[in-house]
Parts: C-alpha cells; structure tokens; sequence
C-alpha cells in the first residue's frame, strides 16, 4: 500500500468555503491537474492559430471583394461614357445624313438648272421663226 496519510477526521476539515479555499490555493496542483491545464493551453493556442488563419483568410477575401467592387464600378462608369459617346456619334450620323441630304436636293436643283439652260442655249431658246 502507499504510504499517504490517513485521511482527516470530518472536524478537521475546514468549515467555511473561504477557509476551505485558503488550504487549496496553499498546496501544490497535482501533475494530473497541471497536464489538463497544460493540455486545455495547447488546444486554445491551437485553436487561436486556427482563427488566426481564418482572419487572415477572410481579410483576403474581402480586399479581393473590394478590389472586384472597385473595378465594377471604373467598368461601369467606362460603359456609361461609351453610351454617351454612342448618343452622340447617333446625333451627329443624323445631322450629317441631313446635310448630306440637304447638298443632294441642291446638287440635284442645280442639275436640272444646267440642263434647263444647256437645252435653251443648244436648242436656240425657244420659237421665233
């Protein structure tokens, strides 16, 4: 058997919970104690490595996010001026078929002019016999 020591009569014992706390905290934690303690220690420091991976892995994520919003909003913004330009190119393809149109009436006026006056000049200008 081991040689520990008999166990304390029931009066011996501590009465109140301070006391009683007062003779825990003056011994020594047993190697059992220590190991758990020791065990719970390496398993929160694994444990914080392990959110420290997923903080880094997450700040990543959200630098990437903000970079992909960015870049929307600069192609957005490049869609909306090309727009613009079409709007524009729109109106000025219009106002150039309206001149266009405009100088082929008068090209046209002053065709029929010429030949009026070729005919009057060629043809003797009309009747006198």
């Amino acid at each position: 058997m081991s040689s520990s020591a008999p166990p304390r009569p029931r009066s011996a014992l501590p009465s109140s919970p301070s006391a009683l706390r007062r003779v825990m905290e003056s011994l020594p934690p047993s190697k059992e104690v220590l190991e758990v303690y020791r065990a719970k220690v390496r398993s929160f420091e694994e444990d914080e490595r392990r959110w420290q991976r997923r903080l880094a892995s997450a700040r990543g994520m959200a630098a990437r996010a903000a970079q992909a919003e960015k870049d929307k909003d600069e192609k957005e913004a490049e869609l909306r001026a090309l727009r613009g330009a079409i709007v524009e190119m729109e109106g000025a393809v219009a106002a150039e078929r309206k001149r266009s149109a405009k100088l082929q009436a008068e090209n046209d006026r002053l065709k029929v002019m010429m030949t009026a006056n070729l005919v009057v000049v060629v043809g003797g200008g009309g009747s006198s016999k």
